[in-house]
């Protein structure tokens, strides 16, 4: 079975005649999923696999919030709400370089991709990044934060994230460019992890407003357009580059982390020794 699950509603209500909100609330594309292994299972095919082949934000390909911030959040969020419910979630699309609507008439349009046309990384391919750095073992979840444990070596990688709890009526949109969904409330990440090897070190990637956001930079830049070779060459190393820390366990084999996450970040907490 293969579907595009786009967290969005139709923009026009045939009942009033009128237009209507476009996007949904957060855990819709969640409800969706659970809906659809539900039919699947009454079905005469029960053990059909499920390829969930186009996903976004939105199905816009001028929706200027798949170059802000706020989508790393619900990317992280929605996948590791869904694990289980399918066989393949495929964002669409990997970069910008997309034929159905044309060229895009700014560097940054709204496409769907994680990497614009100058190989600019949005904050949407770092949320796979950090995705992918995560273990095959579960050993902790809740609505902010996956905890994992390789097997291979027995590392611990963890992701904390915030989608502000006051927005989850909405999954971020922007398509005429008003809001960048900035606003939101902060939220704590207290973690404590134990029996651990002493002294054992993390490292620490933040993505928020102020690191790895490639769209905000552009903008204090004066948004050249096009911009020149060596301005690329600075804002590849901006957006590639997010805030690094290390953390060490102490003498006991305990590392606590106690620090407030800023409205859409993202953290990975990823074990280096």
């Amino acid at each position: 079975v293969s579907t595009h699950p786009y967290p969005t509603d139709y923009p026009f209500n045939p009942t009033t005649g009128k237009g209507k909100d476009f996007s949904r609330y957060v855990n819709s594309t969640k409800d969706d999923m659970e809906w659809l292994n539900k039919v699947i299972e009454n079905s005469a095919y029960p053990n059909a696999e499920i390829h969930l082949t186009e996903w976004n934000t939105s199905p816009n390909s001028r929706d200027a919030m798949h170059d802000f911030l706020p989508p790393a959040a619900y990317i992280a969020k929605v996948n590791l709400d869904c694990i289980g419910l399918a066989n393949s979630l495929a964002f669409w699309t990997f970069t910008d370089i997309f034929e159905e609507k044309g060229g895009g008439e700014s560097i940054f349009h709204g496409g769907f991709g994680m990497i614009n046309y100058q190989g600019l990384v949005k904050p949407s391919y770092h949320a796979y990044r950090m995705l992918h750095q995560l273990g095959d073992e579960k050993l902790f979840k809740n609505d902010y934060v996956f905890v994992s444990r390789k097997s291979g070596d027995g590392k611990v990688v963890a992701l904390a994230y915030n989608y502000p709890e006051d927005q989850y009526n909405a999954v971020p949109s922007s398509i005429k460019k008003i809001d960048k969904f900035e606003k939101g409330s902060t939220r704590r990440l207290t973690m404590q992890l134990t029996d651990l090897k002493p002294c054992t070190q993390f490292k620490l990637e933040t993505l928020d407003k102020d690191h790895g956001n490639i769209y905000d930079y552009w903008e204090k830049m004066g948004k050249p357009e096009p911009p020149t070779r060596e301005q690329i060459k600075v804002m590849k190393q901006y957006a590639e580059n997010l805030k690094t820390e290390i953390l060490t366990a102490d003498e006991k084999g305990m590392l606590k982390i106690d620090r407030v996450l800023s409205p859409w970040s993202l953290v990975l907490i990823e074990q280096v020794n």
